[in-house]
């Protein structure tokens, strides 16, 4: 074994509290519902809502992290990673194998030069326009004695 690694979180504490946030926020929630139905003023009956819908909210968060949390409770995760050691051992190349390799970088080369005799077209075409020209200006020359 080349290196082991092993984690765990304790959630019991963290589980335990969100229950009991549960239970009073719950108990709480209640309570206002009693005193909403006893609320005679449309201003007081908009406050006792805004109040209860805080508390739900609260209510309902501490619950998805408490099933998160039984989620992680029921379900764990094992991960193992295994490698075999690299046991290649480099071969001496053959006199044939030298061979097939030099026959493959000529090869290589050829393709290289096409391509870089392919790259420099415009330059051919002005060698062969320059020696035209010299050409043609040489003649009128000659034709000028």
């Amino acid at each position: 074994m080349e290196s082991k690694n092993i984690t765990t979180e304790d959630v019991t504490t963290e589980f335990l509290d969100l229950t009991a946030h549960i239970r009073i926020k719950q108990a709480l929630e209640e309570r206002y519902y009693e005193l909403l139905k006893q609320c005679k003023t449309m201003d007081a009956i908009i406050q006792m809502e805004k109040q209860l819908n805080e508390v739900r909210t609260e209510i309902e968060t501490a619950q998805s992290r408490l099933n998160y949390l039984s989620g992680l409770t029921t379900y764990s995760t094992l991960t193992i990673s295994f490698y075999a050691p690299n046991t290649y051992i480099a071969e001496k190349p053959t006199f044939g194998a030298k061979i097939k390799t030099a026959f493959g970088n000529g090869w290589k080369f050829i393709l290289q030069f096409i391509i870089s005799i392919t790259t420099i077209w415009p330059l051919f075409i002005f060698v062969v326009l320059g020696w035209y020209g010299y050409r043609f200006i040489k003649r009128k020359m000659v034709m000028i004695k």
